[in-house]
């Protein structure tokens, strides 16, 4: 009995370690696959990390190399003349951004070994690798490949991504922008009319003050012709002008200020008894033809105030109907125009054309003369004038002559010797001075000269796709004018027929663009913000005050879907770093 009461106790016994031992099997079991998770979902955890910090690493060299790219972008009529604003700094891009990544990329010898992420890892037999490929550099997208890999013991997970550099021009705006005002004809202020603009004006022609109006611009001024104040009327240019000439005329007092810097092809004039010109910045003339009359007059009582450097790279020319150069038979002139060594003055026809022959001049001024260069006919003049004869029987004609001489219209605005260059003799400032010399005068010019074209020769339809049809927004047309339906909300209205259109009195804003001409009547005042584009003459015979607000205008390109953005020729783009694909993949797939 007992020893079958032992033997029962041996069997449950045995049985209770052998479901022990299996359940102990079990957890055992259990716990190496909960392990091999854990290292799995490890391992995957860090590939994921490397291929996060790629990524990063590499998003944000992409974005320096393009940055650097659009830093070196200067958009350029001659190269792209029938090119927007974002086309071309978008070729600009497409053809630097690929090499200039590749350089990045190998000067920090990624391409090669990119380096690992720092990460908190547990096991000692962890390895994370990340390796990138940097493709098609020259191609429009190029790709980089990247590759994280991740082995924890004999468990590997990889995760590759690929990712497109999409060369785009991140440039969202467009040339127009920079102008609260433009016309592809000229501008006119006649009528006693009144112009402000508190922005930036350009335009294709010339602009014109007249019959006692004003103009006030506070911004920078480009004129592709001459801009003239004339008849009684005044001028304020708080800012840059860029034109092919500066003219104060008529009857007095027309005046007109300019309180920056003034660019001009041909240069700056006034004439006309009690007629002002002050120009407070510096002052650049430069012609873009050798043969053009190009410097600083002042004639007939009219006065010129320069308060600052002056920069001039020609000489002016005189009408040369006298025939006979200082009234010397032996120096004629051939044809109409005498082309003087004269750079500053402008009122000295009766000095090179005396109704007289002062002898004395015949020392001087030999035939040949007008064959001389300018600096070698700069030197005869200013020799000739600083050294009377000792003769007395030339002395009466000789100042007689000199006396031809108008030195005192043109003022410097400060007490030292000549600011500047010139390439001709300056008759200013009650004085005579000899031409001053410049070392480096070709390469300066030819920079002005750039400036000065990369400024007014740029087409405004280049910038425009009259082809795409703009809703009108806030406005009803009403013959050759329209209404504004709520003065308080931006208009849209774009007219790509040559319609002349007549501003409505009112204070309103928005975008207004015509392929014709505007014009403010006689009467009316206008206060705009905004931006005005008129494909021909803009004319103002009443009020016009225009003020320059970027941010209702790309407020207004938000608002209007993307025909109005087409229409200005600006795209939507892709982003420029676009991640097409992050996936794991097997641990020995091609890379």
């Amino acid at each position: 009995m007992k020893g079958s009461v032992l033997i029962i106790a041996i069997v449950i016994m045995a049985a209770i370690s052998f479901l022990l031992i299996t359940a102990f099997s079990i957890m055992e079991s259990h716990y190496i696959i909960t392990r091999n998770e854990e290292l799995h979902q490890q391992a995957f955890y860090l590939a994921e990390a490397g291929i996060n910090f790629a990524l990063n690493e590499l998003q944000q060299i992409v974005m320096k190399a393009h940055e650097e790219c659009l830093d070196e972008f200067i958009w350029d009529p001659y190269r792209n003349p029938g090119s927007s604003l974002q086309e071309s700094a978008r070729q600009h891009v497409a053809g630097k951004l690929g090499p200039v990544i590749n350089k990045k990329l190998t000067d920090k010898g990624y391409l090669i070994n990119f380096p690992d992420p720092d990460l908190p890892i547990e096991q000692p037999d962890t390895k994370v690798d990340v390796r990138i490929r940097f493709t098609d550099i020259y191609k429009n997208p190029s790709r980089l490949l990247i590759s994280s890999r991740c082995e924890i013991g004999n468990i590997r997970r990889r995760i590759d991504s690929e990712v497109l550099i999409n060369k785009i021009s991140g440039v969202c705006s467009s040339k127009l922008f920079e102008f609260a005002l433009i016309s592809g004809g000229g501008i006119k202020v006649s009528n006693e009319g009144n112009l402000q603009v508190f922005g930036s004006v350009f335009a294709k022609g010339g602009i014109q003050a007249e019959e006692s109006s004003s103009v006030e611009i506070n911004r920078r001024t480009v004129a592709g012709e001459d801009i003239n104040i004339s008849n009684n009327s005044q001028a304020v240019f708080s800012d840059n002008i860029i034109s092919r000439k500066l003219v104060v005329s008529g009857h007095p007092t027309s005046y007109a200020a300019c309180l920056g810097d003034v660019y001009a092809f041909n240069g700056i004039s006034a004439s006309g008894q009690g007629n002002s010109l002050h120009i407070n910045g510096k002052l650049y003339i430069c012609p873009d033809d050798s043969g053009q009359s190009a410097g600083v007059s002042a004639i007939g009582g009219a006065s010129i105030i320069l308060e600052n450097e002056v920069f001039i790279n020609g000489t002016l020319n005189y009408d040369a109907s006298g025939g006979f150069l200082f009234g010397l038979e032996e120096v004629p002139i051939v044809g109409e125009t005498f082309r003087s060594c004269e750079s500053i003055g402008g009122w000295n026809h009766s000095f090179y054309f005396p109704n007289y022959t002062p002898e004395y001049a015949r020392h001087f001024f030999k035939p040949g003369f007008t064959s001389l260069d300018t600096d070698q006919q700069a030197d005869l003049v200013y020799y000739y004038i600083n050294n009377p004869p000792e003769l007395e029987i030339y002395g009466s004609q000789y100042y007689q002559h000199l006396s031809e001489i108008h030195n005192g219209n043109i003022l410097f605005g400060y007490d030292n010797s000549f600011k500047g260059h010139a390439s001709g003799l300056v008759f200013a400032d009650n004085q005579v001075i000899k031409p001053v010399p410049m070392s480096n005068r070709e390469e300066f010019y030819n920079e002005i000269i750039y400036e000065m074209k990369s400024n007014t020769d740029w087409n405004i339809n280049s910038h425009i796709n009259f082809a795409v049809p703009v809703i009108e927004n806030n406005i009803a047309a009403d013959g050759n004018s329209f209404t504004v339906l709520d003065p308080a909300r931006p208009i849209v209205y774009i007219i790509p027929d040559e319609k002349d259109i007549i501003l409505p009195p009112g204070e309103y804003g928005g975008i207004l663009v015509t392929n014709g001409s505007v014009l403010v009547q006689s009467g009316d005042s206008v206060i705009y913000k905004g931006l005005i584009i008129s494909g021909e003459n803009l004319t103002v015979n009443g009020d016009l005050t225009v003020y320059e607000d970027i941010s209702l205008v790309f407020g207004v390109l938000g608002s209007q879907g993307n025909n109005l953005s087409r229409f200005f020729c600006i795209e939507s783009e892709k982003p420029l770093f676009e991640i097409k694909s992050c996936k794991e993949v097997l641990y020995n797939s091609q890379w």
